[in-house]
């Protein structure tokens, strides 16, 4: 193909540009860090001196859409490819209300309009993506795919139906399985329905998995399938590999390894009293066997022991998480500290004191980030939900150049999107049962531009629902792994199947 790159790509850049150029549909399923923005921005590019597009409407997380408008197409985008780019704000400011009218207007050069996928989920926000696709000749790009996983959820259904307003179309993940094998259906269908070869969820899902019908544990609401096995998985790999690029670092990259441990918690006494109470309690009230109460909301959580509502077995998960960080939450909502002495904090004082170099800290509840930003003796930067954005970038900027030592920030407001390339340790304080959300805050500091070894800390409570997040996103990873890198089944870590259920 004849394109002048602005800024010379990898090799496995270079590769999936010139397979997927020309086609109308393509999925860069690039583990994070390796470059798949770069790709977009030079297809369109492309398409745009072919005269076959003049636009590029691009969905992404929040924060991660503005970055498509400040960082990717500066950076990537041909000099001699005209264009003129802005963000969707629900209520913009003039500036920003002036660049987002400015795409409407006449002209040849390329339009780049940017878009947070939540925001997907209001009329609003659907309207001016669909204005845009009926104006214009565009590529429609979903960034972090996965996003999209849920076939009933709003976003998901907005996105199929504006799709159907672009005549290319890409996806972007490095993660396209986070939960299991179904996963695929709703990335590939925005692609092209005919993929995957099933017009309906129900006729894929029943294609690939077994069910078997279960009752609700009161019987008042009948009966529901429980997702009891994956089958056919050779098959749905196969139908993947035709419409998409894989690329994985250890095969592209000569990145430094990633190792792992974990820093074991001890509970205080009233800790203990108050978890054994607390998960006795709710396991009780949510109709289940407490003789073995741990296994036995791991098996709700899973589908292996269905409750009437999973919502309710996933809020005694967090409620138990919160009491090992030593918080409890009380009738009237209030969080209280339990003991004196944070030993999870004080754990993570001794890791920041064993270590050099700068680190990033994951946690996930908002009262241990605040306690844990009010106790550090460091240069701290904060991002997470309270911080305004651009509060957010100079928090970037700050820990990139070197004027913080700790990054601390909850995962799924910061993993995603952020270049944290300066950091050579991670320490999750807390972290969720995700396995989408611990991928991608892991490679944060694991991606283009990482010099040395990234050390991975967890710290956990042993014999507590700490231990149990931590299996079963490796047995998600693993399941992953077979359908999208094509390791054994053998090699997997055993147990049951996540359930549909969850």
């Amino acid at each position: 193909m004849q394109y002048s790159y602005k800024t010379e790509p990898y090799a496995h850049q270079r590769e999936a540009l010139e397979i997927s150029a020309d086609l109308s549909v393509y999925a860069y399923l690039f583990e994070m860090g390796l470059g798949k923005s770069k790709v977009v921005v030079d297809n369109a590019a492309y398409l745009w001196t072919q005269g076959e597009i003049d636009a590029l409407a691009v969905v992404a997380p929040n924060g991660v859409h503005r970055q498509w408008i400040n960082q990717q197409l500066p950076t990537h985008l041909p000099d001699y490819v005209p264009y003129q780019g802005a963000y969707w704000v629900s209520s913009p400011k003039k500036d920003e209300r002036q660049a987002l009218d400015a795409l409407w207007q006449p002209g040849d050069d390329l339009r780049v309009f940017a878009i947070n996928v939540e925001g997907l989920s209001t009329q609003k926000a659907k309207e001016a993506l669909k204005s845009f696709l009926l104006a214009r000749t565009a590529m429609l790009v979903v960034d972090e795919a996965s996003r999209i996983k849920t076939p009933g959820a709003k976003r998901t259904k907005a996105l199929m139906n504006l799709g159907k307003h672009a005549p290319y179309r890409r996806i972007l993940t490095g993660s396209p399985i986070t939960q299991g094998p179904l996963d695929v259906y709703s990335q590939f269908k925005f692609l092209d329905p005919e993929i995957l070869g099933f017009s309906t969820y129900t006729a894929f899902s029943h294609h690939f998995a077994e069910f078997q019908k279960r009752r609700t544990n009161n019987n008042r609401q009948g009966y529901f399938e429980e997702l009891v096995a994956y089958k056919n998985l050779d098959e749905l790999q196969d139908k993947i590999k035709q419409w998409s690029y894989r690329v994985k670092k250890e095969d592209v990259l000569d990145l430094p390894e990633k190792v792992y441990q974990t820093r074991e918690v001890e509970l205080g006494t009233e800790q203990k009293r108050l978890y054994k109470q607390l998960l006795e309690d709710g396991v009780a009230s949510l109709g289940a066997d407490t003789q073995d109460a741990e296994q036995a909301l791991w098996d709700m959580l899973t589908g292996e022991n269905p409750t009437v509502s999973v919502t309710n077995a996933l809020s005694l998960q967090l409620r138990l998480q919160q009491i090992l960080g030593n918080w409890m939450v009380d009738a009237e909502g209030e969080s209280h500290k339990i003991e004196k002495t944070n030993r999870r904090l004080e754990q993570l004082k001794q890791v920041l004191e064993e270590t050099s170099g700068q680190v990033i800290v994951w946690a996930w509840f908002q009262n241990e980030i605040e306690e844990i930003y009010a106790e550090l003796d460091e240069p701290t930067v904060l991002y997470y939900g309270m911080i305004d954005g651009q509060t957010r970038q100079e928090a970037v900027e700050k820990f990139q150049n070197g004027e913080a030592r700790v990054f601390l920030g909850n995962p799924l407001a910061g993993g995603i999107g952020l270049n944290l390339t300066a950091a050579n340790t991670v320490v999750y304080y807390s972290q969720a049962y995700s396995l989408e959300v611990r991928q991608q805050s892991e490679d944060r500091a694991h991606r283009i531009g990482t010099t040395e070894t990234v050390n991975y800390i967890d710290l956990q409570a042993p014999g507590t629902i700490d231990e149990k997040v931590t299996e079963a996103l490796q047995k998600k990873a693993d399941m992953a792994a077979h359908i999208i890198d094509g390791k054994e089944l053998e090699a997997l870590s055993e147990g049951p199947v996540d359930s549909e259920f969850v």
